[in-house]
């Protein structure tokens, strides 16, 4: 049973992210444009049907993992009756070469502006992927996601509703508890840390879909200007962490995703019942969703006018019946706590009394949070999207009112903006084409254009230049140098987005953490890409090579990612954040440009981390008997470490004043050795 953690782990996610909602899109003929729409329909749809059927499951006190293995192995049987046995499905036979070509093509078919924002795009994605085998096996570090939705999710897999739930909707913590029921470890956090990227991941390809079906320069610039925010208005380790700001965000999006992507066809109820679920499926994840739930509800209504004279009676009772039952059934938990779901609307309680000191304080927040540069190019780009005809409307009827009702009613949490912030960065993508409309003159003669640029390189000279680069890349991002230079960077950008309320929301934990996961992303972009460049040229189908993905990863987990050392690396994890923000204390105290540093150290967890510029750690059980080698000396002792022995000799030295307090907490002491002609020893 010890190596069956990452198996049951790795069905779990089938379950979540793709089962449900690739049956029921093959057995609904729901249409699809392509492997991007079908995935997002897919993990939009699994995540409504498995709230659906934790909800049955556990009104009928079955929610067991004998039922759960069931349903997933009937569900298996049906994806293969239904994939496998489609001989004509068209995009299982292409190789990887095939999709190589496309791409290449596509790009060859651009401008050379339009090729760059493709290829800016298309880099930004597979960095944030790369994200995701570095949050794998850490612990939480979020505060709301060690207080709910560990709790929350733990308790369905008890086979019973969850209790003191608040106004949060339960949509997000049921789709959580599969992997516990699944895993029958529900202290283990290494599957939902790895599910969690994939609702930013697929923002950005909503985005990165927008934007090469309409060979759009304005959506590529949306996805761009979407990372930024993930980066500043979050914060990294914030969008790693469990929590439902970004799956609202995801189902918001995608809502209107469906409604554009099928605008084009004639009235097609099938593409309502997918408007409505993934609308449904917002107000279920968090409140913040009714909003688009109520938007939705308008739209749907208008459309069912607007093609009333095709639809025919039948139909239209037909289609209405189905639409309520999707709205009763989804809202279960509305239903069930209606006085909590009124009352979370109500948050005058944790805002200051008077509108005018609310919309003061949430443009400070927005402000401390966005920093000004920022702050200021979303408010004249978004501006400007008013003049857009793709958005001007999205600008009125979304941003707007969002920002209304959150600064006046909601602001006492920046992340209640959260299902705003992807319809944000869209609209400030078509801002910017507005702008630069304006700044470049409409005359042909002045219109500015990049050169075209032509590389006369052989493939193999292409090749070889790619090999170099890449690992140069992987080389030099892995240096402590590298390292030093990207935490001086982080002071700098605190320093520009200074009193960041994204931090307020994480356990202690520095800028070292984040410096730690954005390099450590590189270093796995760089391997992502190499490995691509390697096999662009196979003639493998791309669904074997998909297969043989799953099987190296199944081997993997039982060699490699077994009980045992899942548990260790979150163990470990957890001991290091402490240590982290110790750390992050000692850099900043220990970044004197020119000067060398010593320090002692009694805990073997701060040898693992990467030392300051001109700072050499030296670990020793005991310091007593250590002899400093540098004339800034320090030494950095976790309390319950310390022998009898060296607590009488650090009480001794800090009495003759040999021994400085430099700062001091329950667990650990920083020290400075004054005297610096005296040997520790002595």
């Amino acid at each position: 049973m010890n190596n069956l953690m990452f198996l049951s782990g790795f069905f779990s996610l089938l379950q979540i992210i793709i089962f449900p909602g690739a049956i029921l899109i093959k057995f609904l003929k729901i249409k699809t444009l392509g492997s991007i729409q079908f995935f997002l329909y897919s993990f939009g749809l699994s995540l409504f049907s498995n709230y659906l059927i934790v909800c049955l499951l556990t009104s009928l006190k079955i929610y067991l993992a004998s039922i759960i293995y069931l349903i997933f192995i009937i569900e298996a049987v049906c994806l293969a009756i239904l994939f496998l046995g489609n001989k004509n499905n068209k995009r299982s036979g292409k190789t990887i070469k095939d999709y190589y070509l496309l791409y290449n093509n596509y790009l060859s078919s651009l401008s050379v502006s339009l090729k760059i924002f493709v290829l800016i795009s298309s880099i930004l994605i597979l960095f944030f992927i790369s994200l995701v085998p570095i949050n794998a096996g850490t612990s939480y570090y979020f505060i709301d996601a060690l207080n709910h939705w560990t709790r929350w999710p733990v308790q369905w897999a008890a086979n019973r509703f969850p209790i003191r739930t608040g106004h949060y909707p339960q949509l997000f913590p049921a789709n959580l508890s599969l992997i516990y029921v699944f895993t029958g470890e529900p202290s283990y956090q290494f599957f939902p840390k790895i599910f969690m990227p994939l609702f930013f991941i697929s923002i950005l390809l909503i985005f990165f879909d927008f934007a090469i079906s309409r060979k759009s320069r304005a959506c590529h610039a949306g996805l761009i200007i979407y990372g930024m925010i993930l980066l500043v208005f979050y914060s990294v380790l914030f969008i790693l962490e469990v929590n439902a700001d970004i799956p609202v965000s995801f189902f918001s999006f995608l809502t209107y995703y469906t409604i554009i992507r099928n605008d084009r066809e004639a009235f097609n109820i099938r593409t309502i019942f997918l408007v409505a679920i993934f609308a449904v499926s917002a107000a279920l994840t968090k409140l913040a969703g009714l909003y688009v739930l109520s938007l939705t509800g308008i739209w749907i209504i208008l459309t069912l006018y607007k093609y009333r004279t095709i639809i025919s009676l039948p139909l239209l009772i037909k289609s209405s019946t189905y639409l309520i039952l999707i709205l009763i059934c989804s809202i279960f938990w509305y239903l069930v706590r209606p006085a909590d779901m009124v009352k979370g609307l109500d948050q005058s309680q944790y805002l200051i009394q008077g509108y005018y000191i609310r919309f003061v304080t949430a443009a400070k927040m927005l402000y401390y949070t966005l920093g000004s540069p920022f702050l200021i190019f979303l408010c004249i780009t978004i501006t400007a999207a008013l003049s857009a005809k793709e958005t001007k409307y999205i600008v009125m009827l979304v941003i707007i009112p969002s920002l209304i009702l959150w600064a006046f009613f909601f602001s006492a949490d920046f992340r209640n903006l959260s299902f705003a912030i992807p319809f944000i960065a869209y609209a400030s993508g078509y801002g910017l084409r507005e702008v630069y409309k304006i700044i470049v003159t409409v005359k042909k003669q002045y219109i500015f254009t990049l050169p075209k640029i032509s590389f006369k390189l052989s493939n193999f000279s292409r090749s070889v230049f790619a090999v170099i680069f890449l690992i140069f890349a992987f080389s030099i991002t892995g240096t402590n140098s590298f390292f030093n230079l990207g935490v001086r960077s982080a002071y700098y950008f605190h320093s520009i987005f200074s009193g960041n309320y994204g931090l307020i929301y994480l356990t202690e934990i520095g800028y070292y953490r984040y410096v730690e996961y954005i390099i450590g992303a590189f270093r796995v972009l760089c391997i992502i890409l190499f490995i691509l460049f390697a096999i662009k040229n196979l003639k493998i189908k791309i669904s074997h090579f998909i297969y043989l993905l799953i099987s190296i990863s199944i081997i993997s987990g039982f060699k490699f990612l077994t009980k045992d050392n899942l548990w260790e690396m979150q163990v470990h994890d957890k001991e290091m954040v402490k240590i982290h923000n110790l750390y992050f204390k000692v850099y900043s105290f220990l970044n004197i440009p020119g000067k060398k540093s010593f320090v002692t150290v009694n805990d073997f967890l701060f040898s693992q981390l990467i030392p300051p510029s001109k700072v050499h750690f030296q670990y020793s059980k005991d310091i007593y008997g250590q002899t400093q080698n540098y004339c800034n000396s320090f030494l950095l002792l976790r309390k319950n470490k310390m022998s009898a022995e060296t607590l009488n000799y650090i009480t001794v030295k800090l009495t003759k004043g040999n021994l400085v307090v430099c700062f001091e907490d329950e667990e650990f002491i920083f020290l400075r050795i004054n005297d610096k002609s005296e040997e520790i020893n002595n």
